[in-house]
């Protein structure tokens, strides 16, 4: 519908998530994001659109884009936020904890990570 070369797409929950290939976000997302809300309305469910990227480390700052934490830390198969306040830490985590599930899930199926975490900040 986009022009967008998909890399990947997966349902998890009550949200679909499109991984576009590098240089693609542009054209996915469209002028202003108007992209979004006319997927969500065709498909009926929550749009995600992220852009891959082969480093671990850059793709899950495109993955959780527009927050900038201080730190992502990525260690063995398990990757580490830390928040740079307390406002970010909240919208990371999500409520009941749906933001950071639905970010591991992700994580895992494309980077085989185990685990995905939010610091406290200290």
């Amino acid at each position: 519908m986009t022009g967008a070369s998909i890399h990947d797409c997966c349902s998890i929950d009550d949200t679909i998530v499109f991984i576009v290939s590098p240089g693609d976000i542009r054209k996915a997302v469209g002028s202003g994001g108007a992209h979004i809300p006319r997927l969500s309305r065709v498909l009926n469910r929550k749009i995600k659109i992220v852009e891959f990227n082969s480093d671990l480390e850059k793709f899950v700052e495109n993955l959780i884009f527009p927050l900038k934490p201080s730190r992502i830390i990525v260690k063995d198969k398990s990757v580490t936020l830390v928040p740079s306040d307390y406002r970010s830490r909240g919208l990371l985590i999500g409520r009941n904890a749906s933001e950071l599930r639905l970010n591991e899930a992700i994580l895992k199926r494309l980077f085989n990570c185990e685990s995905l975490r939010v610091s406290d900040g200290s």
